[in-house]
């Protein structure tokens, strides 16, 4: 039995519906969207991959749409990214992000480490705990 166009494509629609609504939808503090929204997008995957047979190109076409779909989603970067900054202008001044605490270094008075950036730190009172390599 063929089944018709629409139906054939409900599972790559409500794949699609379920990573849009990830891209748009929750903020990171709103646990329940965020999980509820994993696991729809992890059962229309399965029901994608397990009831239709896709070629390549119909792969590529999908992934390719999602990401246009997706290009003016928000941006919802953690805060880590204010502590590879840190690590780097530690480094970049032969300082070991790994040797003094931020709340150290600026008390030293050091002129590269700016309270706009030490403000933005989510734990000054910590070392590094991010290896150099993957940063």
């Amino acid at each position: 039995m063929k089944t018709s166009l629409p139906l054939r494509n409900t599972p790559i629609l409500a794949l699609a519906a379920a990573i849009i609504f990830l891209g748009y939808g929750p903020a990171r503090s709103e646990s329940v969207q965020l999980l509820s929204g994993f696991a729809i997008a992890f059962v229309a995957y399965v029901w994608t991959v397990r009831s239709i047979r896709l070629e390549w190109r119909h792969l590529i076409h999908l992934a390719i749409g999602l990401r246009l779909a997706l290009f003016l989603a928000p941006i919802t970067w953690t805060d880590d990214h204010f502590r590879y900054i840190w690590d780097g202008l530690c480094t970049i001044n032969g300082i070991s992000p790994f040797a003094y605490t931020p709340a150290e270094l600026v008390t030293k008075g050091y002129a590269a480490f700016t309270l706009d950036l030490f403000d933005r730190l989510n734990s000054p009172d910590f070392h590094s705990v991010y290896p150099p390599v993957a940063q």
